[in-house]
């Protein structure tokens, strides 16, 4: 818009061709040093957004491993307690049967006498 008004400015005042010529390079000049900031400002903001991006990935990598490695190890502690469980069942079966046993016994000893 300022463009335009500008070029109506000079041809309103009849400027000579040789000044409108460097003020029009002038003003490509600003105009491309401007994309080119803007280029650099948006790959910036690229390379942070995929740097942000693998963080989080990892980030996800990490809290998953941590949720398996605690699934595992709460698995593997239901495991345990379920064995110590069998254990002490088997146990007080095995002490029942000798209990049984020994009581046979005495009872067998007992009629012999």
């Amino acid at each position: 818009n300022d463009y335009y008004k500008l070029i109506k400015q000079y041809e309103i005042e009849k400027r000579d061709a040789r000044e409108f010529t460097e003020w029009q390079q002038k003003e490509r000049r600003k105009q491309e040093e401007q994309r080119i900031k803007n280029v650099a400002i948006k790959r910036a903001e690229a390379q942070l957004a995929r740097a942000q991006g693998i963080h989080a990935a990892a980030l996800l990598r990490l809290r998953k491993a941590t949720s398996v490695r605690d699934l595992r190890k709460a698995a593997l502690v239901r495991q345990m307690q379920q064995r110590e469980k069998l254990a002490e069942e088997h146990a007080q079966l095995v002490h029942r049967a000798r209990t049984a046993r020994d009581s046979r016994h005495a009872s067998i000893e007992a009629a012999k006498q």
